[in-house]
Order: C-alpha cells, then structure tokens, then sequence
C-alpha cells in the first residue's frame, strides 16, 4: 500500500500499488494528487454555490468577460441592465430562481419598455445562468430557459421624408449663417449623413485624408467607439463596414466650403483634421454629440422623431425606392451580409413590387 499526505485533508490517502517506491511515488503525484486536489476543488465550488446570490453570480460573469476582451460598450450596457430592472433579482439565491418569476418580471417590464428591450434583458439572464453552470457544474439550472418571453413584434422603421430632410437643411443652413462657432457646419451634417448613410461612428471619423475630390469618393476606414481605456479611434464595426463611397454631388460644395473654414486665412489643408470635429476640427467628436446636434435642428424644423440613424435609413430607402439592387445597398451600408438589408428594408420596396405586377397580362372578365 502507497500513500500520499494530502495536507487540504490533514491525513495520508492511498491506493494498494504493485511496483518499487519509486513507481508508486510517480504514481501517487501524477494521478492520485490531482484526483484529491480536484475533488477537494468540486467540493468547494460546490460549498460556495449553496449561498451565492444572482448578484454576486453576475459580477463574476462580468469580470470574466472583462478578462476576456469583451466590447467595452457592451459590459457597460451589461452594468447598466444589472443596476436597473435586473436588480431586483440581485439577493436571490441562484439555487432558488425560479422560471415563474422571471416570466412575472417579464411581463411587469413590457407595460413600460419595449419587448426588445425585455428580451436584452433575458439574453443577459440567461448568459449569467448559463455560465453559473460552467462555473459551478451540477450546483444550478437555467431556469430563464422555461420563462415566457415576449414576443418580438417586426419593427417598420420609418426614415424622414424629403420635404422633412428639406425644413431640417433650411434650419441647419440659417443656424449656421448666425451661429457665433461658424466653424461647425450642422448643414454638412445632415447632407453627410444621408449621402453616405455612415453610422455616427463613422460621420464622427471622418477626416480631410478620406476625402478625394478629383475621384468623388468618401472613404469609410474608422469609427469613434468605447474601448477598454475610453473613447477613441478604432476599426469598424466589420471588415465590410470599410468601404469606398461615392460622392453625392449634393455634399461636394458644402465640402469644399467647410475644408476653407477650417483652413482659414491659412489656406492651409490639414489632412489629419477632422471634418465634423470640435476646436476647427483638430478634436474629434463624441457620436452623442454629433445625435444631439441633428436632434435639436429636428425640433427646429418641427420634426417630432428624429435621431441620427434615420437619416441612414433614409439614405437606404431611398436608394430601394430609385431601383438600385439590394446588394449595392447592403455593399454602401456596410452590412456584414445581405440577410442584414433584407431584413431591414424589405418594407421599402413594396411600390416596385406592385409596379412589377403591371407586367402580368390581364385575364379578368369584363364588367
């Protein structure tokens, strides 16, 4: 009989062994020791589920996906889910959840939030069950899996009109002939944001460098987001979001007349500046910023729902509306697939497909 002094127990543990010492000594660290050690281990993630809270199960996960280079936006929106309605469930025992509760807090949400928002939440519930019980095997169920979700309803986006588009630019343009920062240009906002239908990111990015006026191209190459240190300039969102658009002759003037502003009495262009930015476009903006500003020439120009997404929304409809294929589309939207822009915008085509039924011949019976 070999043994092995296994000091977490305080006592030899041991196994009969037919060998020499040396044989028996190999075999009693290689395979018996991590078999105790890992036992003990089990025993104590299990001892420690027995009392563990949702929130205390949550801030693990949390920590875990930090350590693992998660988007630094989305465990935000992850912190803010769990300090607002998910905090009811945060000194609830994990072992003691039920699906029945979560299915009332649900429907509880749905009278004051849309069902995509409750269904977030869900998704962030049953990623934290979910990885409970990798983290504490055999201890938990993932009850959110029996809760009743509500159901997600399709959602119509409905983008500005042109005589909308057309009261916002008229304001921008008066807003900017009296402003006291004749720097900033809200008219070029507007213009390059539905020419191009670039995110906020992406209109926020922009420099004089991706700017090629004898081609009439925009390049599309960065993004201002979250990263684990804060704001910054980083990569789109996909390798498809880097894109080479052409240039709406629409903004080409405006362009030009904001690259002389910024360039002063100079003349001096300064590629690295950039075209939205603060400080004569040495400082790049926050997107919220960029949001705020279209928001408020809404309200200026009496359009009661606006936000700076719109106007991308706008850019696709339009560009379905005039004939142009879907891929073109998805191609200049920067979508990562097709599927995303059929998804989105198949509402936009319904006045081609009624005129494509004009082909048809007629068999209809005389009145």
């Amino acid at each position: 009989m070999s043994r092995y002094y296994a000091k977490l127990f305080k006592k030899p543990v041991g196994r009969r062994f037919d060998g020499t010492e040396a044989q028996a000594r190999i075999f009693l660290q290689r395979e018996l020791a991590p078999k105790v050690f890992g036992d003990s281990r089990a025993q104590a993630a299990a001892d420690k589920a027995v009392g563990l809270t949702f929130g205390q199960l949550a801030e693990e996960w949390l920590a875990d996906r930090e350590a693992r280079g998660h988007s630094p936006k989305a465990i935000m929106e992850d912190r803010a889910k769990l300090r607002n309605r998910l905090d009811r469930f945060s000194g609830r025992l994990v072992s003691e959840l039920t699906a029945l509760e979560l299915t009332e807090a649900y429907a509880e949400w749905a009278k004051s939030a849309s069902a995509r928002t409750v269904r977030h939440h869900h998704a962030v519930i049953r990623a934290i069950l979910n990885w409970g019980i990798k983290r504490y095997p055999d201890q938990f169920r993932n009850v959110a899996v029996k809760a009743f979700v509500p159901g997600l309803q399709a959602e119509v986006l409905v983008p500005p009109t042109g005589a909308q588009i057309g009261r916002m630019l008229t304001i921008a343009r008066e807003w900017d002939r009296i402003a006291f920062d004749n720097i900033q240009s809200r008219e070029l906002l507007v213009l390059l944001a539905l020419g191009t239908g670039a995110r906020r990111g992406e209109l926020a990015a922009l420099q004089w460098s991706d700017i090629d006026f004898d081609a009439k191209t925009i390049s599309i190459s960065k993004t201002i987001g979250e990263t684990a240190t804060g704001w910054a300039v980083k990569t789109p969102k996909t390798e498809k979001s880097r894109r080479v658009l052409p240039m709406w002759d629409d903004v080409a003037v405006p362009l030009k007349e904001q690259q002389s502003r910024q360039a002063g009495v100079t003349g001096l262009v300064i590629p690295g500046k950039y075209i939205l930015g603060d400080n004569n476009g040495w400082n790049w903006v926050k997107p919220d910023k960029l949001t705020e500003r279209i928001r408020t020439i809404a309200r200026k120009a009496g359009v009661e729902v606006m936000h700076l997404h719109l106007l991308r929304h706008a850019f696709a409809s339009f560009m379905i509306k005039n004939g142009t294929d879907v891929v073109t589309v998805s191609e200049m939207l920067g979508h990562s697939n097709v599927t995303t822009t059929l998804n989105i915008y198949a509402h936009s085509n319904e006045e081609a497909k009624r005129q494509a039924l004009v082909g048809l011949p007629t068999f209809a019976l005389p009145a």
